[in-house]
């Protein structure tokens, strides 16, 4: 890279970071829900208390983003707010790089390379998020790490590369137990790229001994904890359930409580210690504690679907227009507090700031489906770009995911670079590959 390029590249990084300092030090973000929970697991983790909450044991979200924060704690010595803000600043920070050896691969034209870096660098999304105590900004982080990684492997650095890969999405899935499913995706895409069994089997057994690396001991942690044996969170049954039910209309959370149940149902539940009809907060209680009810709720869920497939369709549509054509309805959601108190002036600024947030998102993520159907045919070949099979079979994978589970427009952060990378191909058609 030339100098000129590498003094670019830093002022971005630089700017950028400021900027995100500048914003945790300026807009007040107490932790909520599942961001309070995190953060209170990691303040435990740093003072010896272990994987714990209000006294118990807990898995019941993924412990990936408060191990990491309680690591970064012990290392300065210090537990406060602010100092789980300044961990997703350095996150966010780090990103960058990655982020754009990735734009710089995928990209032929320069003014796009540049273009797209800075948008991401600067997106709102990026912005909020860097207040809010939530495992998005570490997730975007290794992820970029393993895109980076598929991009610039070589001949020589394969097996090491792919093995690498694959403690990464055993991190990765520590933080977010969806990209278990991850290696999968990866070997697939290696499968149409590659077309022969043998490279592609050793591409496979590298990736998985990797991830067993972390995925084993998570497991071993957890039967230790609660005698059952789960590799990351026990969440994942009841958050079926209460995504996929006939009375569920927006295709997001809900109490499970105001689903009707047979008594069959209940009396499973009630067996392993956990009580359907409670109000929210104590249903809330039973699920932090129970590892146990996971199981039913999930054989509930299945059942559901089978007999309810149009319903299901319909749910799992709505998810998918939730998490990607909502705007920037999540910015707004979880990176402000107090909005009423704002003045006139404030609320004007705002009113631009979120114009200007959901423009963004909803452009790019038009993007992604203007790219799928330009290469409909070409993501199955295997003279198809690597750059654009990750990309497109990624998007893919998260459209799955989101169609089956809880659809929010918070879910679509680890997607964003992804997007943005769509944007920039459409950029090319109209402005040209030429390199600059």
């Amino acid at each position: 890279m030339k100098k000129k390029g590498l003094f670019g590249v830093f002022s971005v990084i630089f700017l950028s970071m400021i900027l995100k300092i500048w914003w945790i030090n300026n807009i007040p973000l107490s932790p909520l829900y599942d961001f309070e929970t995190f953060y209170r697991v990691a303040v435990n983790l740093f003072n010896g208390e272990g994987f714990t909450l209000d006294g118990y044991p807990w898995a019941f979200q993924s412990y990936g983003y408060p191990l990491f924060l309680s690591l970064f704690f012990r290392l300065v010595n210090n537990s406060s707010i602010f100092t789980a803000k300044v961990f997703n600043v350095i996150c966010s920070t780090l990103t960058l790089p990655f982020i754009y050896l990735i734009f710089n691969k995928v990209f032929k034209n320069k003014k796009v390379v540049w273009f797209s870096f800075i948008l991401f660098a600067f997106i709102p999304n990026n912005l909020i998020y860097i207040n809010v105590l939530g495992s998005e900004i570490l997730s975007v982080l290794l992820l970029s790490v393993i895109i980076c990684m598929n991009l610039y492997v070589t001949e020589k650095n394969r097996i090491g590369n792919f093995v690498i890969q694959g403690i990464l999405v055993g991190l990765l899935s520590l933080v977010k137990p969806f990209f278990m499913a991850y290696p999968i995706v990866l070997i697939f895409i290696y499968l149409l790229k590659e077309k022969k069994l043998v490279p592609v089997l050793k591409i496979g057994i590298s990736l998985i001994v990797g991830f067993l690396i972390i995925i084993i001991p998570s497991t071993i942690k957890n039967y230790m904890a609660f005698g059952k044996a789960f590799p990351i969170s026990y969440n994942g049954g009841y958050t079926l359930y209460i995504n996929n039910n006939s009375e569920n209309i927006r295709g997001t959370w809900m109490n499970a409580f105001v689903i009707p149940a047979s008594d069959e149902f209940k009396r499973e539940l009630a067996d392993v210690g956990f009580i359907y009809d409670v109000d929210h907060q104590t249903e809330k209680t039973q699920n932090l504690r129970n590892a146990y009810s996971g199981d039913i709720f999930k054989k509930e869920a299945i059942k559901w679907i089978v007999s309810h497939p149009g319903e299901f369709i319909a749910l799992g549509c709505l998810r998918v227009v939730n998490v990607f054509f909502d705007g920037a309805s999540d910015v707004k959601l979880w990176g402000f507090e107090n909005l009423e108190q704002m003045t006139v002036m404030q609320n004007r600024w705002f009113k631009v700031f979120m114009g200007f947030a959901n423009a963004i998102v909803y452009v790019i993520s038009a993007s992604f489906i203007f790219v799928l159907l330009l290469n409909i045919k070409n993501i199955f070949l295997k003279k198809t770009d690597i750059s654009v099979l990750l990309t497109v079979w990624s998007m893919l994978f998260f459209y799955a995911v989101y169609f089956v589970v809880e659809g929010q427009a918070r879910y679509n952060f680890p997607t964003i670079f992804f997007m943005i990378i769509c944007f920039g191909w459409l950029m090319e058609k109209v402005i040209g590959k030429k390199e600059e």
